[in-house]
């Protein structure tokens, strides 16, 4: 055993936890393996802190085979004589994590233990044991306490119990087992638990009816054998716990969701179950990132808590162990203030030594802290959605945000040193390599879920869910959380300069050319026309212009001021003035200013010819015919460009500042839908000038082709950008629409 501990004397957090569950493992098999006990000196070394700290979890191993598994019962003076080291500075006894062991393993026995009687025997440690034996009332219901009696162990594979027939051990804890078995009366498979029948268990959980909820049908209780049964959905794929440790030995540019279904797909295959590679599943995992497939679990569980906490229901006890697998990879929560599944493949020191602990929000811990005055009941629903928070990093990158690097000491010394851990913001030291890489959306979402004050974490695991929603989406995600410094950010800021401009240059480049075309091709050859045509052409323009400009300046400057009030409130957690007919403004304003221009161009036509005919006295229908066609080239340019500027501007930039900042999940399907279709129709638009222009070489005359010929050029560079930006908007609606599916 000592070339265990032989390269290294100092070795660091990771490593320690690594030793300890390697000696963990090898203390069990020497169990497993020897008619007698083994010396517990074999299997410890000989420096500190880690001697202390195996040592430790050794103890709490030999306690339970000694008084569960074999007729050898020990008690912890008895170790402390052994080993004086186990003595704690401050009360001259052993830790009060080996005496909470003790007690609950002799009552896992069958005794009748009283807790009084440890607080005679430790008095120095009173007010500790007072917390965790829970003196004063029913025993302290968390994921630390053990229940059960040595008649678990007599539990077998082919026995029946009541309705059920145990057809193969799924789990089992210190405190309980699990079973696949098959219930008699309802011809169904089913995960039965058994335990002691001591208190009761919450009846809420049977009525729980959601998809990421661990189905539990009901409980029932052996009375002649003192058993509590708990029978629940049967989930074939495995835990989280198993996805985190292939996602550790998978390099970080290999993960993506293939690794989740190769997980199930080898828990079914365990169980005899068939494996269908090219499932739709299947399919859409191995095609799916790891991040996106991270976000997707992390809204499952997330609504699924917030359906819990809807009926005062807490968890307490968020882990990887704790979500466990369909066949189809989905993730289901288990567990609601129980233990379910205690000695999970791969469980080890690690699971020994923190347990939950390691997922526990700051305030928990404290609830948890034998020496802190905080209760459990004190706990909100921010408890658990940090708890997630801390699953869903570790699920990501394969580590917790918080090594906990403090492992010596008494249990109260390591809770001070993880309570203070948790109570620091994220910094960049905490974001490992393996998470650098990931969107600034994704990171904030996950850090303000981690953030120390339960006020300042997301208001309900619901609002947690649908920011990870759109994680889950890399389009969706760059629309709705844009890297700081980008141009959107900008855009932000100058809203109604940006719209005006959009529409102000398309409408100037048209109105060049009108000019130009009309004076030259028109007006020069109509007698006492070109002395007057200056005077109308500045006349008409500066009256369309004004109202235009008017007109437009309504309605972006509506847009512009629900994008500022949104900004203005400086938190994600109020429901701001961003509402439906906000968003649904800011996705037609595209429309609204190609409405407006092509009216006023179509007025124009009118008003140009009559006007140069009441001047001049004379209008050939020739001259009606150009002026009709270069004005209905400019219509063209002055509706569709700005259509398509404005239009991608507010997708980019107005609306997802509205939508970021909406906790409830929002329903813009059809104004969305309609951008979709509306931009289609403004393509067509588009290309129509180039083709416009084009048949226009054709049928004029030779001094026209030269400005023709521009405007041809012109336009199919044009209609080049603005089929770039249709694209772009039928995606981003496409992707923003889909979201708001999930």
């Amino acid at each position: 055993m000592g070339e265990l501990f032989s390269e290294s004397r100092d070795p660091q957090p990771a490593d320690t936890l690594t030793l300890i569950a390697q000696s963990v493992d090898h203390f069990v098999e020497a169990w497993e393996s020897a008619d007698s006990p083994p010396s517990l000196a074999s299997f410890i070394p000989d420096a500190e802190p880690l001697r202390t700290l195996v040592l430790t979890e050794l103890i709490k191993v030999d306690l339970e085979y000694r008084w569960q598994h074999r007729d050898s019962p020990k008690r912890i003076s008895e170790y402390l004589t052994e080993f004086p080291e186990l003595r704690q500075e401050d009360t001259s006894g052993p830790a009060a994590e080996l005496i909470y062991e003790e007690y609950h393993v002799r009552r896992q026995a069958g005794l009748e233990v009283d807790p009084r009687d440890y607080i005679e025997e430790y008095p120095s440690q009173a007010s500790t044991l007072v917390k965790l034996l829970g003196v004063s009332g029913t025993l302290a219901s968390d994921p630390m306490s053990y229940a059960g009696t040595a008649k678990l162990d007599s539990l077998q594979v082919g026995q029946r119990i009541d309705d059920f027939e145990l057809l193969a051990p799924l789990g089992s804890g210190t405190f309980a087992r699990v079973f696949l078995a098959r219930q008699v009366s309802m011809q169904r498979w089913v995960a039965l638990k058994v335990s002691v029948d001591s208190g009761d268990e919450p009846r809420t959980l049977a009525q729980f009816d959601h998809e990421s909820i661990v189905r539990v049908f009901d409980q029932r209780t052996d009375e002649a054998n003192g058993m509590r049964l708990l029978y629940m959905q049967y989930v074939p794929g495995g835990t989280l716990h198993d996805v985190i440790q292939k996602v550790k030995q998978t390099p970080v540019s290999d993960r993506t969701g293939a690794i989740l279904w190769s997980v199930v797909q080898d828990h079914l295959e365990q169980r005899g179950e068939a494996r269908d590679i090219q499932s739709p599943t299947a399919i859409q995992l191995s095609n799916q990132s790891w991040t996106a497939t991270v976000a997707s679990i992390g809204a499952r569980l997330a609504r699924a808590l917030d359906y819990a906490a809807q009926r005062n229901v807490l968890h307490r006890d968020v882990k990887p162990a704790n979500v466990l697998l369909t066949a189809e990879a989905s993730p289901k929560l288990a567990d609601f203030n129980t233990s379910f599944a205690g000695n999970l493949p791969g469980a080890n020191a690690d699971a020994h030594f923190g347990g939950s602990l390691a997922y526990m929000s700051p305030e928990q811990l404290q609830a948890f802290h034998p020496d802190r005055q905080r209760n459990a009941d004190s706990l909100e629903p921010s408890s658990d959605q940090y708890s997630l928070a801390v699953l869903l990093w570790e699920l990501l990158t394969g580590e917790r945000p918080f090594p906990d690097k403090t492992l010596a000491g008494s249990q109260s010394h390591r809770l001070d040193a993880m309570i203070a851990a948790r109570q620091q913001p994220i910094t960049d030291d905490t974001i490992t390599e393996s998470i650098q890489n990931l969107s600034p959306g994704f990171l904030r979402v996950i850090t303000k879920a981690l953030d120390p004050d339960p006020s300042r974490r997301w208001s309900s695991a619901n609002e947690f869910a649908n920011q990870l929603d759109i994680c889950q989406n890399e389009r969706v995600e760059k629309l709705l959380h844009p890297p700081e410094g980008s141009w959107v950010h900008v855009g932000r800021r100058l809203i109604y300069a940006s719209v005006f401009g959009l529409v102000l240059i398309p409408n100037v480049l048209a109105s060049v050319f009108n000019y130009y075309y009309n004076h030259r091709y028109i007006v020069e050859h109509l007698k006492d026309a070109v002395s007057k045509f200056w005077t109308i052409q500045t006349s008409i323009n500066l009256v369309a212009y004004s109202i235009g400009i008017g007109v437009l300046s309504y309605f972006s400057v509506k847009v512009s001021r629900s994008v500022h009030e949104v900004l203005s409130s400086g938190s994600d957690n109020v429901i701001t003035c961003s509402n439906q007919k906000e968003r649904a403004d800011a996705l037609v304003l595209g429309h609204i200013t190609a409405i407006v221009c092509m009216m006023e161009w179509a007025i124009a036509g009118l008003v140009y010819p009559l006007s140069i005919q009441l001047a001049t006295g004379s209008m050939p229908l020739e001259a009606y015919l150009h002026f009709f066609g270069s004005l209905v080239l400019s219509g063209l340019i002055a509706a569709a460009f700005p259509f398509f500027g404005v239009s991608f501007f507010c997708l980019r930039v107005a609306y997802p500042a509205l939508l970021t900042h909406s906790q409830e999940r929002v329903n813009d399907e059809a104004p969305l839908t309609k951008l979709a279709r509306r931009s289609w129709n403004y393509l067509m638009m588009a290309l129509t000038v180039p083709l416009l222009g084009i048949a226009s070489l054709v049928l004029m005359n030779l001094d026209a082709r030269l400005v023709m010929g521009i405007l041809s050029v012109g336009g199919i560079l044009g209609a080049a950008l603005v089929f770039w930006i249709y694209r772009e908007i039928q995606e981003d609606a496409a992707a923003l629409i889909n979201r708001e599916k999930r």
